[in-house]
């Protein structure tokens, strides 16, 4: 702000090969006009650093220095922030937790290989359960890894470093174990869409916790029969992404915020009466969020705002155990503050689980348990055991690359049985009972 109140601006304008910036500085409480130079021949760059200029984050004495990849790496994001804003938020947290405090005050042209290995061999995250630091799964690496060669690739198409040397780098050796994740038949998914809260008995209306199952319910066949969406596509679903004309719900637009490439689908005839009984539920709106917040939290508003750092695999596996029949709501007496006895009602396990339900709600040495990206594992091994091609499989699914669909479909039914024209052509009964005659 200049001493009149208003915005201060400024211009950009080019001296043979570089760029400069004109804008008014404040000198000893009176305003001069100056021209700085910003030390770039790239028009971007020129932007970034003028926008900087004039918030008063860069002085202008620094204006000449080389763009740090701090710099250009939040200039890029800031560019992709209204493309994919959960996306964004998650990939700025890793820049800033793993990236910044390493290679963050470098200039791009100054880093090697040999920066991001240690930068990844560096990377910690904290423990839920023990609360320490430890190594990050291979995911997480190949997460940061990725957030610093798009920086690259963007300077690298800008001509501004000659390569991006985050292809060079190599993800530290660490002993993975990959295991199958457990995913819920047909039949235990009729189990769990028939079963009813017992909140849904209370005669003041629905409670929070029958909402919170209709809504995981109504979730879950959407990821199932939907396109396979992710949850973060589910929580920024829309309904003015849906043909809500009439309820029919003939049609509509998958997110894929992961791609950053919206397709549309026609909405098979049997998940049809389940969105139109939560499209009724949520008071038949023609626009806003499908599953918006439940609850208030510190950036949404229940009822508004998108769904922010929730997991949905805890409460799916309560359902499954309540719906299963392993835990059931029983009687029992409470001790208020006031020293008086009170009755209520808990949650109580009674029965054991059978070696199915381990699978799926504890996991086991072969198998992880089920999470809510479980259904998204179904609806891409449900298309193998159809006989889909991988083309069409992989364009239902929104997959950008076979590869990634191929992770999916690899522990499919069908990849678990010897096809009958792959058996040998004998009958090996008969060799059996002639090696008996011997």
């Amino acid at each position: 702000m200049n001493h009149g109140g208003r915005p201060r601006t400024g211009g950009l304008v080019r001296k043979g090969a570089l760029w400069y910036a004109r804008l008014t500085i404040i000198v000893d409480g009176a305003p001069m006009r100056t021209t700085r130079s910003l030390g770039t021949d790239s028009k971007q760059i020129a932007r970034a650093k003028l926008k900087r200029l004039l918030s008063e984050d860069l002085k202008p004495e620094q204006a000449a220095r080389g763009e740090t990849f701090e710099e250009a790496a939040r200039r890029y994001m800031e560019n992709q922030q209204e493309e994919a804003e959960a996306s964004h938020k998650r990939e700025l947290a890793r820049f800033e937790q793993h990236i910044f405090p390493v290679i963050g005050p470098m200039r791009p042209k100054d880093i090697h290989p040999r920066h991001v290995n240690e930068l990844l061999e560096g990377v910690r995250v904290k423990n839920r359960v023990t609360g320490r630091q430890v190594m990050p799964s291979h995911g997480t690496l190949r997460h940061v890894l990725n957030c610093i060669s798009v920086v690259l690739d963007d300077l690298q198409r800008k001509e501004i470093v000659d390569g991006n040397v985050a292809r060079l780098a190599k993800l530290p050796k660490r002993k993975r174990e990959v295991k199958e994740r457990a995913v819920l038949t047909d039949f235990e998914l009729a189990r769990y869409l028939k079963w009813q809260h017992p909140d849904a008995k209370n005669e003041k209306g629905p409670g929070l916790g029958q909402i919170g199952l209709l809504e995981r319910q109504t979730m879950s066949c959407i990821a199932r029969l939907f396109g396979g969406v992710r949850t973060g596509d589910l929580h920024v679903l829309d309904w003015s992404s849906l043909d809500t004309a009439n309820g029919r719900f003939e049609w509509g637009y998958a997110p894929r915020a992961k791609t950053r490439s919206p397709q549309r689908l026609g909405v098979d005839e049997m998940l049809r009466p389940i969105l139109r009984r939560w499209w009724e539920h949520s008071g038949r709106p023609r626009k806003g969020l499908v599953f918006p917040s439940l609850r208030d939290g510190s950036i949404s508003k229940a009822g508004k705002g998108e769904k922010h750092e929730v997991s949905h695999a805890d409460a799916f596996r309560r359902d499954l155990r309540r719906a299963f029949g392993i835990d059931k709501l029983e009687p029992i007496v409470t001790k208020q503050k006031n020293g008086r006895h009170m009755p209520g009602y808990k949650w109580l396990p009674c029965r054991k689980l059978t070696a199915r339900e381990v699978e799926l709600l504890e996991g086991n040495g072969h198998i992880l348990r089920v999470d809510f990206h479980s259904w998204r594992r179904a609806y891409c091994q449900s298309l193998a055991d159809a006989g889909v091609n991988a083309q069409l499989a992989k364009a239902l699914a929104g997959h950008a690359t076979e590869a990634a669909h191929e992770r999916y479909v690899r522990n499919s039914e069908k990849a678990r049985e010897l096809p009958e024209a792959a058996r040998p052509q004998i009958d090996l009964g008969k060799v059996a009972t002639s090696r008996r005659q011997r």
